[in-house]
């Protein structure tokens, strides 16, 4: 994709809202959670409700997605739109 800058834009979708199409329920998943992933989810669903600042961050394959469902599933249940940013850091 080549340098990247805060300046610069990747993407933009103005998108569409449509308050008659919500469901009560956008997210499935049929695994379960560890006692820390709980925690961890629970407190990503608190960030969300309260529209506070949080960074999960833990290492490859910890379930990462899964402890955010219950947090992206509220907010797509109250019409928000949601972006998951990812980065992979290499060292050599």
């Amino acid at each position: 994709m080549g340098k990247m800058t805060e300046c610069g834009s990747l993407f933009y979708f103005p998108g569409r809202t449509s308050i008659s199409s919500r469901k009560s329920n956008y997210l499935a998943w049929k695994g379960e959670l560890s006692p820390g992933q709980k925690i961890a989810s629970a407190k990503v669903h608190h960030a969300v409700v309260e529209k506070e600042n949080l960074l999960l961050w833990a290492v490859a394959g910890s379930g990462k997605t899964e402890m955010m469902f219950e947090g992206m599933n509220e907010v797509l249940i109250n019409g928000g739109r949601l972006c998951v940013a990812s980065l992979e850091w290499t060292f050599v």
